[in-house]
């Protein structure tokens, strides 16, 4: 998929993807202040986070739960009075539908 600039940055081009998502798959978005510090290698942060969101999710426990066991796991020692950037973490859940109630579009 192709990176682009960040949701929110004014005067530049947005280029649109249309992906099929299966059924029970859960969807995360985030900001850099999650997965970006000073002094580490971002592409480590990001493999870490897609590693905590298949422990952190299950159908079982919710979302709210799961967002605060993903921000437990990649910021372990930091308080809100002590994050150098701002976090942003939205989960999407898409459930398990029949079929027949499922279609395909973008």
């Amino acid at each position: 998929m192709p990176t682009g600039v960040p949701l929110g940055v004014g005067g530049v081009a947005h280029q649109q993807v249309c992906l099929p998502l299966r059924a029970g798959t859960t969807l995360a978005l985030y900001t850099d202040g999650l997965v970006e510090t000073p002094h580490s290698d971002i592409d480590t942060h990001i493999t870490a986070l897609t590693a905590a969101l298949g422990r952190a999710c299950s159908p079982a426990g919710g979302l709210e739960r799961a967002a605060d066991r993903l921000v437990q796991a990649m910021l372990p020692d930091v308080t809100a009075a002590d994050a150098a950037d701002d976090v942003s973490l939205l989960l999407i859940a898409f459930p398990a539908a029949p079929l027949s109630t499922t279609r395909a579009g973008c």
